[in-house]
């Protein structure tokens, strides 16, 4: 009778010590990456490839800001252990912690579902307070929030336009730099006639 007591006594023990494990030792590693389904988002993967529709990708970045990006179609392929989404029709969003935010929109964009850096290609534009830069290439680079735009640039703020090969933007401190990296290609700068004088 003692035995058969210490055998009831011991299984419960053990039962309460694993309910305790899953539920405070046992905690799955929770990715940042959050994918959100709508009904027309689960039926739109084409049988036989990875197509998708109405992509939506929201993730918390270090340094407290938020990354969103959405899409109309993209292509889900995976490169050296990394999930790459080709998207198409493109609209992306950070917001900062103090709650400003940058848009960006492009016809094309390749989105790495690891580390969260995008190139954003064809007809791209980026909305920041009042600054609007425009250009082919845009690499968002968020491990070390850094924007680098490429490929006949045009910025414009309230001084007027420049005319740029490149042009860098630290997402930290949010300086931009505006420079080329062709010695015959150089940075031109429209001012607005309020500040030509």
């Amino acid at each position: 009778m003692k035995t058969l007591f210490q055998i009831l006594l011991f299984t419960i023990l053990i039962f309460f010590c694993l309910i305790i494990y899953n539920k405070y030792f046992n905690i799955k590693k929770n990715s940042n990456l959050k994918i959100y389904e709508d009904s027309s988002v689960k039926n739109s993967i084409k049988s036989g490839n990875n197509s998708i529709k109405d992509l939506l990708y929201n993730v918390k970045i270090q340094g407290d800001k938020e990354y969103i990006i959405k899409a109309k179609s993209g292509e889900i392929s995976y490169i050296n252990n990394s999930e790459i989404v080709l998207m198409k029709d493109v609209i992306a969003k950070i917001i900062f912690k103090n709650q400003t935010s940058m848009i960006i929109v492009s016809d094309e964009a390749n989105y790495n579902a690891l580390n969260y850096n995008t190139i954003f290609e064809k007809n791209v534009r980026v909305d920041y307070l009042n600054h609007i830069i425009k250009s082919n290439i845009i690499h968002l680079d968020n491990i070390n929030d850094v924007i680098e735009i490429k490929d006949n640039v045009i910025y414009e703020g309230n001084y007027g336009k420049v005319f740029s090969e490149n042009l860098s933007i630290d997402l930290l401190t949010k300086n931009i730099n505006i420079y080329t990296k062709t010695p015959s290609k150089k940075v031109h700068v429209k001012l607005n006639p309020e500040y030509s004088e």
